[in-house]
């Protein structure tokens, strides 16, 4: 199987990225960078916007790395063309003046055996069924709080309403996110094997999502919601089983929330 993946790197402007989601009504004060990303690419090449991403500002500018299989001028001339569509907002034209887009293809095989030195920005979650019994709806919860509800289970201990910190302490959340991670590989990645995991940092981010809308053309009426989910870096290094499936798995990503600027596995030959 043939990879025509390549690495994207785009430098947007960091108050065009605002000045965008502003339009769309999104709430700046309470914000979540990834999803304005998110819908800046979107704004800019539709369902050529790469995905999965990963992002970081740097002084006035929003460096956006990402795997697609369009080259940077494809993706340049998309902007272009989306920007002069009829009802574009004008703020995409300025997205697309200051943009800079470039590409680097990626190796045109895998070789099954190589050593890869690699990083993922993952968001750790295990969806949870209420189930009609409890009444409660399918959820999304970190897989560190699910594996802690395990442990007390399995202790006996009921713990105090607010005050979990007192039975979380028997579980290890870089333990838990690295078995998470080889599981997510071993699910994707054929007979890809992690060699090593170390969670390089960890926060919990507040992110906004758009419930689906009933007029999809009218982004703007989507009512946003708000949620706490893990942001952890994971890092280490993996061997390349079966190539294909390690190109799937490059272009799949890691996890849930891959669209949002989660789950991209960035690579550099190990050392």
């Amino acid at each position: 199987m043939s990879n025509s993946l390549s690495m994207m790197r785009a430098t947007l402007r960091t108050q065009d990225v605002l000045r965008l989601a502003k339009l769309r009504r999104l709430p700046l004060f309470d914000a979540d960078l990834g999803y304005f990303v998110h819908c800046a690419l979107g704004e800019l090449f539709g369902e050529e916007a790469p995905s999965p991403f990963r992002f970081e500002e740097r002084d006035e500018t929003v460096i956006v790395l990402g795997y697609t299989d369009r080259d940077a001028s494809a993706l340049a001339l998309a902007a272009s063309e989306r920007s002069r569509l009829e009802g574009a907002p004008a703020i995409l034209a300025s997205l697309v003046e200051h943009a800079q887009i470039a590409t680097r293809a990626l190796p045109a095989t895998w070789r099954s055996g190589a050593r890869y030195s690699y990083a993922v920005r993952a968001c750790p979650v295990v969806r949870n069924h209420g189930g009609a019994r409890t009444g409660q709806r399918t959820r999304e919860e970190d897989i560190f709080v699910s594996a802690c509800r395990a442990q007390n289970d399995r202790d006996g201990v009921a713990p105090t309403d607010g005050a979990q910190s007192h039975w979380k302490t028997a579980v290890d959340r870089a333990a838990v996110y690295a078995d998470w991670l080889r599981g997510q590989v071993a699910r994707h990645g054929g007979n890809t094997t992690i060699e090593s995991v170390s969670m390089t940092s960890f926060m919990l981010d507040r992110l906004i999502r758009r419930g689906s809308p009933e007029d999809s053309a009218r982004p703007s009426t989507r009512k946003a919601a708000h949620s706490t989910r893990p942001n952890a870096v994971l890092e280490g290094t993996l061997t390349v089983g079966d190539p294909d499936a390690f190109a799937r798995l490059l272009a799949r990503g890691i996890g849930r929330h891959r669209a949002f600027g989660f789950g991209m596995l960035l690579l550099k030959p190990a050392r």
